[in-house]
């Protein structure tokens, strides 16, 4: 499944873009500075609806840990779903846009060279919610 998944939306080559590791159901992406705001949308235009997206927002203001882990979830066509975590705190899941998305992932780009983690997700978002603590 994830094989023919990968083979989908990896058959042209997203530049900027690279799977770094995978296993049976997550892959996580190698993404850098050559990444650029199309490549991403692009991407996100790939992925699967069931599919949840995380990466890290470094300019997070310090709750506990610098920074959080950012989870989104495709909602509709162009409407995200987004909620933050870090050590003990997670925060309730809100409406992005697909293009405030794409600047979100670019502007912290350079930071998740290694956190840059697709799966299918356990839990629909449901806005206003909170899924549990990181």
């Amino acid at each position: 499944m994830l094989g023919k998944l990968l083979d989908k939306i990896f058959r042209w080559k997203f530049h900027g873009l690279e799977i770094q590791k995978k296993d049976a159901k997550t892959f996580f992406l190698k993404i850098n500075a050559d990444t650029t705001k199309q490549t991403i949308d692009k991407f996100l235009a790939s992925l699967p609806a069931k599919y949840q997206l995380n990466f890290f927002d470094n300019s997070h203001p310090q709750i506990s840990d610098p920074g959080a882990y950012v989870w989104t979830q495709q909602l509709i066509e162009d409407k995200y779903a987004y909620s933050l975590h870090n050590q003990g705190w997670s925060s309730e899941w809100k409406q992005i846009s697909k293009v405030e998305l794409v600047d979100y992932i670019y502007q912290n780009r350079m930071f998740n060279s290694d956190t840059f983690k697709v799966y299918p997700f356990q839990k629909k978002a449901e806005l206003g919610k909170i899924i549990g603590k990181y």
